[in-house]
């Protein structure tokens, strides 16, 4: 109980003739003298579990594949790359720049386009999920791009929730 005391820093004891008659510092000294115990007593815990894992084949084997194998796994299985999407389209124009662009489109490989004969069509695909997207090309598309003007073309994309209906409107 002696070397306690006086590794804690009561009266006569080293600490607390280093520490002066100051109470706060002869606190933090205790403080840190407690934090390296524990601190040790973690350290020689830690010592006895990696011995322990060492020793046990299987643990170690499947502590180290486990985290490989999902990590794997999440990479194949998570992906931002999509291919083959239901593009809607509804080609007001019909003229040989709007087929030159939706031959472009499907060139991607990105999307399969499934032709419209009118935008209150979309709605029931959009629906059945039958398409993701819809895209409108306006009547003056050729003179647009003729003009070297900014083409504005519609484009409806169909929410991912079921909570909003997938309606395209505002073309």
């Amino acid at each position: 109980m002696a070397a306690r005391r006086g590794r804690e820093g009561g009266e006569g004891t080293p600490l607390a003739d280093a520490c002066g008659s100051n109470p706060c510092l002869q606190e933090k000294q205790i403080h840190m003298t407690r934090l390296r115990d524990k601190i040790g007593r973690l350290r020689t815990l830690l010592w006895r579990e990696v011995v322990e894992l060492l020793r046990d084949r299987f643990t170690l084997t499947s502590l180290i594949l486990s985290p490989l194998f999902q990590i794997t796994l999440l990479a194949y299985a998570i992906t931002t790359d999509f291919d083959h999407l239901r593009l809607c389209v509804l080609d007001r124009a019909h003229t040989r720049e709007s087929r030159q662009l939706l031959s472009d489109i499907t060139a991607t490989g990105y999307f399969t386009l499934v032709p419209l004969r009118d935008l209150d069509e979309a709605s029931p695909l959009f629906g059945r999920e039958h398409c993701r997207a819809a895209l409108v090309i306006p009547v003056d598309f050729s003179e647009v791009i003729a003009n070297r003007k900014e083409v504005r073309l519609g484009c409806c994309l169909t929410p991912q929730t079921r909570l909003w209906p997938p309606v395209p409107r505002d073309f």
